[in-house]
């Protein structure tokens, strides 16, 4: 009888989740919810390529916040996946599925790829795929990898970078380290956060050529030191060369939307200090894990620091450096980790690795309680908990939870009805109220700007200096208020509650 592939089984895993989660309706959806604003931001990124030319090069959001308010000329990351996004677009029609979906074939690839590191470590189906399910139990995991933001698709992209760079350990093929460090290249090009994997390995380096730690065996970490010194060498020069377009990019447009700096904590007084932390607490933390797996994380925490003198000495050092570049992340970064969800999710790498290398040490340490029956049924349930408790969290952040966003539902059909009144794709606009610059603009398919707070009317006016010839009011609550009835303008059309006027 053949042998059924193990990775099969876990595919089969993958496609129950799609549907435990409710993917199958997510992938339909606009950018809605926890952080439309960045999601926003992506989409439009996509859609400007496919709608005003495949200049690779030259990535424009729908708000005009560049170059004196006058273009949407922004870049942050490397903008791969947008571009990849834009020419489907071009083959199948401009549809928000197949972002969604593109994005979430790679994690779901990516999660392949950490179940095959975990069988090659834990030599067990049950266990590889149980630890690969405990991960992806984060509710911040499964809110974004059918999204828009590139943070996931990078995660994922490290997943193969690690599998290829152990499979380069064990076998020595240049071939493997080339198409690791490929991997990890991508992944930091896509958030730059994604190098703290290379970072590790750089430190793992370091230490071997001191000679301060060797393997179990008493060995060396590394084989071949020159093939990894020369693939962190182009890593590092590859990167280097995207930041400074970048900044160059960036400054040449005479913007600083994406927040291309630090954040850190030393800048902060004692009390916003104090309110951070209480976000994190009170607002991420379970979201980030739940609280049953996080008491997971801190038994293995303790089993490790209990049995690190019998442990994988290279999965601990990984393990304890990246930890280490995780911390530094979270105090240069500290400042927007109250509102950024989204700027863990590489971080996930290390309670990745402690997974990783305390279930290794529980395998070698002690097989019989490792291959109990007993053991794999209570784990098993602990498992099936966390993933409800996350699915229980999921629909919570559909639903928009921490700031509603169904107030910009009546925009989502709009586009066709502005066309309909004499409102080309090209002509700017104003839209308010909105609480992000760019949600309003790219649902209805248009450039311009939006009034994140209520302004005084004279900011309409200096949006219709800048090149705005209509303003769009979502709300009939809004049409009499802070002096717009001095706007000089005609209404030409009433959609659902939202108000199209000609600026005059």
């Amino acid at each position: 009888m053949r042998k059924i592939n193990p990775v099969l089984y876990f595919i089969l895993f993958l496609i129950i989740l799609f549907f435990f989660f409710g993917f199958n309706d997510v992938i339909t959806s606009r950018p809605g919810s926890i952080h439309a604003w960045r999601q926003a931001d992506c989409a439009s990124m996509a859609l400007n390529y496919y709608q005003d030319g495949m200049d690779f090069f030259n990535p424009e959001l729908m708000q005009q916040n560049a170059d004196g308010n006058t273009s949407g000329h922004n870049i942050s990351e490397f903008p791969v996946v947008y571009y990849i996004v834009a020419a489907l677009y071009h083959v199948f029609g401009y549809h928000e599925i197949i972002f969604r979906l593109l994005n979430l074939l790679i994690f779901f690839i990516g999660l392949v790829f950490l179940y095959k590191i975990l069988l090659r470590f834990l030599g067990n189906i049950f266990w590889a795929v149980s630890v690969t399910l405990l991960f992806y139990s984060s509710a911040i995991l499964v809110y974004y990898s059918p999204g828009f933001l590139p943070d996931t698709t990078a995660l994922a992209l490290v997943f193969p970078g690690w599998y290829y760079f152990f499979v380069f350990m064990e076998t020595g093929k240049k071939k493997t380290l080339v198409i690791s460090f490929l991997f990890f290249t991508m992944a930091s090009l896509l958030k730059i956060t994604a190098a703290l994997s290379p970072l590790a390995i750089t430190a793992l380096l370091i230490i071997d050529y001191l000679g301060i730690f060797k393997t179990e065996k008493r060995k060396n970490i590394f084989n071949n030191k020159a093939a990894i010194i020369l693939a962190l060498g182009v890593f590092f020069v590859v990167n280097a060369i995207w930041l400074a377009w970048v900044f160059y990019y960036n400054n040449l447009h005479n913007t600083d939307y994406f927040g291309t700096r630090i954040w850190p904590v030393w800048k902060l007084t004692s009390g916003e200090f104090s309110e951070v932390v209480k976000a994190i607490r009170l607002r991420w933390l379970g979201e980030f894990m739940n609280r049953e797996v996080q008491l997971i994380y801190l038994v293995l925490g303790v089993f490790i620091i209990w049995t690190f003198n019998r442990t994988n000495t290279i999965l601990l050092l990984t393990m304890v450096f990246l930890v280490m570049g995780s911390v530094a992340f979270v105090v240069m970064f500290f400042e927007v980790l109250g509102v950024h969800d989204y700027y863990l999710i590489n971080l996930t790498i290390f309670p990745l690795f402690i997974l990783l290398t305390g279930f290794e040490s529980f395998k070698r340490n002690y097989p019989r309680f490792y291959n109990s029956v007993y053991v794999k049924i209570a784990f098993s349930i602990l498992i099936l908990f966390a993933l409800i408790n996350t699915k229980s969290k999921h629909s919570e952040r559909i639903a928009g939870w921490w700031e509603p966003y169904a107030k910009y539902e009546n925009l989502n059909n709009l586009s066709g009805y502005l066309d309909s009144v004499g409102l080309k794709k090209t002509d700017k606009i104003v839209v308010i109220p909105d609480c992000t610059p760019s949600l309003s603009l790219y649902l209805v398919n248009r450039k311009g700007w939006t009034m994140m707070k209520f302004h005084p009317a004279k900011d309409v006016l200096k949006y219709k200096k800048l090149g705005a010839e209509y303003l769009i009011i979502n709300g009939p609550e809004y049409v009499h208020t802070n002096d717009f009835d001095s706007i000089p303008k005609v209404k030409i059309g009433e959609k659902e509650g939202v108000f199209v006027y000609k600026l005059q």
